[in-house]
Protein backbone atom coordinates (compact mmCIF):
# COMPACT_ATOMS: atom_id res chain seq x y z
CA UNK A 1 0.00 0.00 0.00
CA UNK A 2 1.48 3.32 -1.05
CA UNK A 3 0.86 6.47 0.88
CA UNK A 4 0.11 9.71 -0.97
CA UNK A 5 2.87 12.36 -0.91
CA UNK A 6 2.62 14.79 1.95
CA UNK A 7 1.76 18.32 1.00
CA UNK A 8 3.44 21.31 2.61
CA UNK A 9 1.40 24.15 3.97
CA UNK A 10 1.53 27.24 1.73
CA UNK A 11 2.65 29.39 4.66
CA UNK A 12 5.68 27.18 5.30
CA UNK A 13 8.38 27.51 2.65
CA UNK A 14 10.44 24.40 2.01
CA UNK A 15 13.71 26.38 2.08
CA UNK A 16 14.79 29.42 4.14
CA UNK A 17 14.76 32.79 2.38
CA UNK A 18 17.89 33.61 0.40
CA UNK A 19 20.59 35.33 2.44
CA UNK A 20 19.37 34.16 5.85
CA UNK A 21 21.92 32.05 7.75
CA UNK A 22 20.21 29.45 9.89
CA UNK A 23 23.09 27.13 10.72
CA UNK A 24 25.10 27.28 13.91
CA UNK A 25 28.64 27.07 12.68
CA UNK A 26 28.48 24.16 10.28
CA UNK A 27 30.00 26.35 7.57
CA UNK A 28 27.33 25.46 5.02
CA UNK A 29 24.60 28.07 5.55
CA UNK A 30 23.96 31.21 3.60
CA UNK A 31 25.73 33.36 6.18
CA UNK A 32 28.96 31.41 6.55
CA UNK A 33 32.29 32.95 7.44
CA UNK A 34 32.58 35.69 9.98
CA UNK A 35 29.61 37.62 8.61
CA UNK A 36 31.73 40.74 8.38
CA UNK A 37 30.44 43.10 5.73
CA UNK A 38 27.47 40.93 4.81
CA UNK A 39 25.07 42.28 7.40
CA UNK A 40 23.59 38.81 7.94
CA UNK A 41 25.85 36.20 9.58
CA UNK A 42 24.78 32.95 11.20
CA UNK A 43 22.61 32.68 14.28
CA UNK A 44 25.72 32.04 16.39
CA UNK A 45 27.56 35.05 14.95
CA UNK A 46 24.60 37.34 15.59
CA UNK A 47 24.48 36.12 19.20
CA UNK A 48 28.20 36.84 19.67
CA UNK A 49 27.81 40.34 18.22
CA UNK A 50 24.87 40.97 20.56
CA UNK A 51 27.12 39.94 23.48
CA UNK A 52 29.75 42.49 22.39
CA UNK A 53 32.15 39.97 20.82
CA UNK A 54 33.59 39.98 17.30
CA UNK A 55 34.17 36.43 15.98
CA UNK A 56 37.62 35.97 14.43
CA UNK A 57 36.87 32.59 12.80
CA UNK A 58 33.66 30.69 11.90
CA UNK A 59 31.88 28.96 14.77
CA UNK A 60 33.72 25.72 15.68
CA UNK A 61 30.70 24.24 17.49
CA UNK A 62 28.69 24.83 20.64
CA UNK A 63 31.23 23.29 23.04
CA UNK A 64 34.55 24.37 21.50
CA UNK A 65 36.31 27.64 22.47
CA UNK A 66 35.56 30.28 19.81
CA UNK A 67 38.30 32.90 19.28
CA UNK A 68 36.72 36.35 19.45
CA UNK A 69 37.72 39.93 20.23
CA UNK A 70 35.84 41.99 22.79
CA UNK A 71 34.31 45.02 21.08
CA UNK A 72 34.54 47.03 24.31
CA UNK A 73 38.10 46.52 25.55
CA UNK A 74 39.81 44.81 22.56
CA UNK A 75 40.89 41.74 24.57
CA UNK A 76 41.16 38.42 22.72
CA UNK A 77 38.84 35.89 24.39
CA UNK A 78 37.62 32.37 23.58
CA UNK A 79 34.22 31.61 25.15
CA UNK A 80 32.07 28.79 23.83
CA UNK A 81 28.84 29.44 21.94
CA UNK A 82 26.96 27.58 24.66
CA UNK A 83 28.34 29.83 27.43
CA UNK A 84 27.25 32.98 25.60
CA UNK A 85 23.85 31.49 24.75
CA UNK A 86 23.30 30.78 28.45
CA UNK A 87 24.13 34.36 29.48
CA UNK A 88 27.85 34.33 30.32
CA UNK A 89 29.53 37.73 29.78
CA UNK A 90 32.20 36.53 27.32
CA UNK A 91 34.82 38.98 28.63
CA UNK A 92 35.87 40.06 32.12
CA UNK A 93 35.14 43.70 31.27
CA UNK A 94 31.42 42.96 30.83
CA UNK A 95 28.82 42.30 33.54
CA UNK A 96 26.82 39.09 33.42
CA UNK A 97 23.75 39.42 31.22
CA UNK A 98 20.41 38.64 32.78
CA UNK A 99 18.34 35.96 31.18
CA UNK A 100 14.78 36.80 30.22
CA UNK A 101 12.22 35.33 32.58
CA UNK A 102 10.04 32.67 31.02
CA UNK A 103 6.29 32.74 31.30
CA UNK A 104 5.12 30.04 33.63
Amino acid sequence: MAYPPQLTHPAQPTQPPAGVGTDIGSGTGAGTGTGMGTGVGTVAERLMHAAGLIPLVPCPGAYEPWPCRCAHCGRDVAPTYRQIREGAPGCVCRPRRRRKARDR
